[in-house]
């Protein structure tokens, strides 16, 4: 049994260090939490004493988690759109096309595309899942944050393909070799921490969830 308490940062005894700096935590914003004699009146607990868990689950859990996805959604459609103009935009210049004439960057962008589409439509089927309290909800609200980092990632790879192939074809002769969009947001290393942290233990979680209510 758990119970959730909305205490202000600046309460008598109560110190907030540092963020946390290790590896894959330094994008959730929390931090080390010390309280040495912290005195909280009852009107600071957010539901009823015991029902922390609950709350987390059913209230806190489906926020973080769609937005979550959401900005692996915004992730890929900006690598997407991106890698795309990059592509009209470079000419080879010693054979006098574009790196759009390439069929292999064309797959490229197309598995961009697809991928990104299909994330936002189960991010989209998740929302309606919430609203209208269909069968399975929590399900899909465990599918969508595994499902969308993963996706993010692959995305973000295959335009770091398609940015390296305009390279290796020779497209821009001597001039000093421009950086990635996607690697200034998301290197290599970073993209995979991303995606280990943002999945923790949910495909575990999802396989008993399923296994609970007969779905596998």
């Amino acid at each position: 049994m758990s119970t959730i308490w909305l205490v202000p940062a600046n309460d008598p005894g109560l110190r907030v260090t540092a963020p946390f700096n290790g590896l894959g935590l330094r994008g959730n914003n929390s931090s080390p939490v010390t309280a040495e004699g912290v005195i909280i009146s009852k009107e600071a607990m957010l539901g009823e004493d015991g029902k922390g868990f609950d709350i987390m689950m059913g209230v806190v859990l489906p926020y973080f988690q769609v937005m979550n996805a959401a900005l692996s959604v915004g992730t890929m459609e900006s690598a997407t759109t991106k890698a795309a103009s990059h592509v009209g935009a470079v000419t080879l210049e010693h054979v006098g096309q574009s790196l759009a004439d390439f069929p292999t960057v064309r797959a490229y962008i197309a598995r961009m595309r697809v991928k990104t589409d299909m994330v936002r439509a189960l991010l989209l089927d998740t929302i309606d899942a919430l609203e209208t309290g269909r069968e399975a909800t929590m399900l899909r609200v465990l599918e969508i944050k595994a499902a969308a980092a993963e996706a993010a990632t692959e995305v973000t790879d295959l335009a770091m393909r398609v940015w390296r192939r305009g390279i290796s074809q020779g497209a821009w002769g001597r001039a000093p070799l421009p950086r990635c969009p996607c690697s200034d947001r998301y290197g290599p290393n970073d993209r995979r921490t991303l995606r280990l942290y943002r999945q923790g233990g949910l495909w575990y979680a999802i396989i008993r969830l399923m296994e609970r209510e007969g779905h596998g």
